[in-house]
């Protein structure tokens, strides 16, 4: 398989990375340029108390279980992780259910 991602920059300011694959599936990363190095000592934790808070719920989706159900129900699957880089939320479905994932 060939590795041949591209970058593009969107008119929002949102950067885009496409990396086609032989497999029918999608992938989303959402990544945000933070983590456990920028924290202060006061601080520390509180990427990983961002990266729970962010999958807490929505007003569509009032909970954790309530999302899972809904992209494991549409063969997904997704997660998040915090680093000493970055908070990361992300998953994977079928590339025909790429709107639920995103």
């Amino acid at each position: 398989m060939n590795f041949k991602p591209s970058l593009y920059k969107l008119s929002n300011g949102l950067t885009v990375i496409l990396d086609p694959m032989e497999a029918a599936s999608t992938k989303v990363i959402v990544a945000f340029d933070t983590g456990s190095r920028d924290e202060k000592p006061s601080e520390y934790g509180i990427t990983h108390f961002c990266e729970h808070m962010l999958c807490k719920g929505t007003k569509r989706f009032p909970n954790y279980n309530a999302i899972r159900d809904y992209i494991s129900n549409n063969s997904g699957i997704w997660n998040a992780s915090t680093s000493d880089n970055t908070l990361q939320l992300y998953g994977r479905v079928y590339s025909d259910g790429a709107p639920i994932i995103i």
